[in-house]
């Protein structure tokens, strides 16, 4: 795996585990701070750039995996967004 994919594998891992703990925490202010930076929009972000790594190290399987995952997790009217970066990633074969 290449060290791009390497770091975004270990983000998203982190962000999500960050994620965790904020949904306990019941003080709203509190849960707010933790997330600043790190929701879902953010998390969708960085799986696309882990997306396009396994792209560019020869991985267009698992790159448009990824893509479907984000999908699957996109707020309601975001979805349509995730074929035009399979589109990108097919272009760039």
């Amino acid at each position: 795996m290449g060290r791009a994919a390497e770091h975004r594998e270990n983000e998203i891992r982190l962000i999500k585990k960050l994620q965790q703990v904020a949904e306990k925490e019941t003080d709203e202010s509190l849960r707010n701070l933790l997330l600043q930076g790190y929701d879902i929009s953010d998390l969708s972000d960085r799986m696309d750039l882990l997306s396009i790594a396994y792209r560019h190290i020869g991985e267009p399987g698992k790159a448009v995996e990824i893509l479907y995952t984000i999908r699957s997790q996109a707020e309601p009217g975001n979805e349509e967004r995730v074929p035009a970066l399979y589109g990108l990633i097919l272009l760039h074969k």
